[in-house]
């Protein structure tokens, strides 16, 4: 038996109930930011103070605008120095263990991600660029789903990889 195909409006259960979180690389703004905020925060608001720039840098912190816009851009510069953590580009589940084996679903849209090891763009000996790409490059198509039935989970579209879900009744 082949693979199965599942197009929109096809039926299905959760066989395992890893759910699509995202798709990157391995450093996140998030973690990025906290990182900035833990090791330079009193930087920038000596900064701020050494500069005369607005009191309200000082005074309120958290509120300050000037303040985000400062730490977000060093954490997008620190990322970038990084190469955002690694060079693998990879997808990131959450495990629902209550979706599994429910159903009936409905998929409602598909798209693919692409996954691998990033590899820089190069220029060879006869002066041609080659464009940075994946290797090996892995198309990993993710399903949107939406429940088929009146449920007792309060339960929003989500995504999941086609891997992870068995068909119910495929309508070809």
């Amino acid at each position: 038996m082949g693979k199965t195909v599942y197009r929109v409006g096809d039926r299905v259960t959760i066989a395992d109930p890893q759910l699509f979180v995202r798709v990157g690389y391995p450093m996140t703004f998030d973690r990025a930011l906290e990182y900035v905020v833990e090791n330079h925060q009193n930087e920038v608001l000596e900064f701020c103070q050494k500069f005369e720039v607005s009191d309200a840098c000082v005074r309120n912190m958290a509120d300050s605008k000037l303040f985000h816009d400062i730490m977000n851009a060093l954490a997008s510069q620190y990322m970038r120095e990084n190469h955002f953590g690694g060079t693998e580009r990879s997808i990131y589940n959450k495990i629902e263990d209550e979706l599994k084996n429910t159903g009936p679903w409905i998929v409602t849209k598909k798209r693919t991600v692409k996954t691998g090891i990033y590899q820089e763009g190069f220029t060879d000996w006869e002066g041609d660029y080659t464009l940075p790409f994946l290797s090996p490059e892995k198309s990993n198509i993710l399903l949107t789903l939406e429940p088929d039935f009146v449920t007792q989970y309060l339960w929003y579209p989500f995504e999941i990889q086609e891997v992870f879900v068995k068909p119910l009744k495929v309508d070809k």
